[in-house]
């Protein structure tokens, strides 16, 4: 028997295109498409912290390859460590933390 449980709820009303879980630090980071006032679709992460219940930090994302990446999930995420091909992306959570 396995139970299920509701790591994060989304707030608002988004077209989400993709998450990750960072089971090292705890951490779910989404990319979801919204549109800003004028009606531009933009995408964005929200990186959420699961031993906070809090978003840590919402950002603009632009770059294309960084997009496509999270969206086809052809990386490897290990303690705020994204690896692709030979390329390695650091997010520092601890930067994003309320103090």
């Amino acid at each position: 028997m396995f139970a299920i449980s509701n790591l994060y709820v989304e707030s608002e009303q988004l077209h989400v295109k993709s998450y990750s879980y960072d089971s090292f630090a705890n951490m779910v980071t989404v990319m979801f498409k919204a549109k800003t006032k004028n009606g531009v679709a933009n995408n964005r992460m929200k990186i959420y912290c699961l031993n906070k219940q809090e978003v840590l930090i919402n950002f603009l994302v632009n770059d294309p390859e960084i997009i496509g990446r999270f969206v086809s999930k052809m990386f490897t995420l290990i303690n705020g460590h994204y690896y692709f091909n030979n390329k390695v992306y650091k997010i520092r959570y601890d930067r994003f933390s309320k103090v």
